[in-house]
C-alpha cells in the first residue's frame, strides 16, 4: 500500500496537493510548446511536450535495468540538463 506524505508550514500559498509527476503531467497539457527547460552551456532547449516525452524514455530506460518503486537513484553531475531529466523521471516511476 502506497503512503503519501504530506506536511506543511504557515504560509499564504497552499500546496498543490500533487506529486511531482502529475504537476508535470498538467503542465505539459496546459503549455506543451512552452520552453521547459533550458540548458545555455549545453545548447539544450525543450519544450514542455519534448521534455515530458524524454521523461518517459528515460524512466522506461530505467524500468528495463530493473529499478523499481521505492528504489534509490543517485546522479553525480553537475548543473546539467541530464540531472532534471533524472529528478523527473525517478518520480514517474516512484524511485528515489
Amino acid at each position: 500500500m502506497l503512503n503519501l506524505s504530506y506536511t506543511s508550514i504557515a504560509s499564504n500559498h497552499p500546496l498543490l496537493g500533487e506529486i511531482i509527476s502529475e504537476n508535470l503531467k498538467k503542465t505539459v497539457e496546459k503549455y506543451p510548446t512552452n520552453d521547459a527547460l533550458v540548458s545555455l552551456h549545453q545548447n539544450y532547449k525543450v519544450t514542455y511536450e519534448e521534455f515530458y516525452k524524454d521523461v518517459i524514455q528515460l524512466a522506461k530506460a530505467f524500468l528495463a535495468d530493473g529499478i523499481e518503486f521505492g528504489d534509490r537513484v543517485g546522479i553525480w553531475a553537475p548543473n546539467c540538463y541530464e540531472w532534471v531529466l533524472v529528478q523527473y523521471a525517478t518520480a514517474e516511476i516512484g524511485a528515489i
